[in-house]
């Protein structure tokens, strides 16, 4: 279909907004800017899971935790950058070792026990799949919401274990449980996309499985922010008052019809200038 002026028009600006911010030197106001991209795909996809999920509040205590956990997985055999994580999970993983070393360790509404259960999880992943690229590739399904659902249940099942904590599905927050799914959205987008911000590692054929269908851009629903809750409401985007998982299906639909290919590209752009706004950087 062809695209209204006033999508034209939209689609202009943001473009600007794109050129403008979606570089790498506003990382540092961004989750993904704590990562060291030297680090192995193998590696990176699990510190960038790490941060993706305690990628709430303030980005400088967000930043810290994350370092603290890290420097405590050391005492496993994991540097302070998470090189090893993977080595550690697949093949030294010993469970009674790692609650002793995170004991104690804490994020906000985070425990050592929400780590505990993730890594018992993905240690379990890592026995039959190669990477959590692959388990991702294996739950497809060709209706995206479905998809992010079976991934989810198969990485971080809901539990309902008595400890302090989130649990490990906090760091897989499904549509099926009605949540917006802001950080575990924002993680993906950073896996599948690819340009100057985001990494484009699950279009890496060392992580993927050539039989199974590909990560796509195009099936991607937007991480909806407070900065990108303003901006679709002052486009017409939405008209709903709570962010949730409608409110992300309802942007990511309105965006498909400005960039079919790509619906999430203008995501870091939105929200880097509401940001400089915030704290009157720009």
């Amino acid at each position: 279909m062809k695209p209204t002026q006033k999508q034209l028009r939209l689609k202009n600006s943001l473009e600007s907004l794109y050129l403008k911010y979606n570089k790498r030197e506003y990382l540092n106001w961004d989750p993904l800017g704590l990562l060291d991209a030297s680090l192995c795909p193998f590696d990176f996809e699990i510190v960038s899971l790490l941060a993706a999920g305690l990628a709430y509040g303030r980005v400088e205590q967000s930043r810290k935790s994350l370092t603290l956990l890290l420097q405590r997985l050391g005492a496993l055999g994991v540097q302070e950058n998470g090189s090893g994580l993977r080595k550690f999970l697949e093949k030294d993983f010993d469970k009674r070792k790692l609650n002793s070393v995170v004991k104690g360790w804490k994020h906000r509404l985070n425990t050592h026990f929400d780590i505990v259960e993730l890594f018992g999880n993905l240690h379990s992943i890592f026995q039959s799949n190669k990477s959590i690229a692959e388990l991702f590739q294996r739950k497809f399904d060709s209706n995206p919401k479905l998809h992010l659902e079976n991934f989810c249940e198969a990485l971080a099942p809901m539990t309902k274990s008595k400890n302090p904590g989130t649990g490990a599905s906090w760091f897989a927050a499904s549509p099926a449980r009605g949540s917006s799914c802001k950080r575990f959205l924002l993680w993906l987008k950073w896996m599948i996309r690819k340009d100057e911000i985001d990494t484009g590692l699950w279009q890496s054929e060392e992580l993927l499985n050539p039989q199974l269908p590909r990560p796509c851009v195009s099936r991607l629903f937007i991480p909806v922010d407070t900065h990108l809750y303003k901006w679709a409401i002052k486009n017409g985007a939405t008209k709903r008052k709570n962010i949730s998982w409608k409110m992300s299906e309802e942007l990511t639909a309105f965006l498909l019809k400005i960039c079919p290919e790509d619906p999430v590209r203008y995501d870091f752009a939105i929200c880097h200038q509401g940001i400089m706004e915030f704290r009157k950087l720009d």
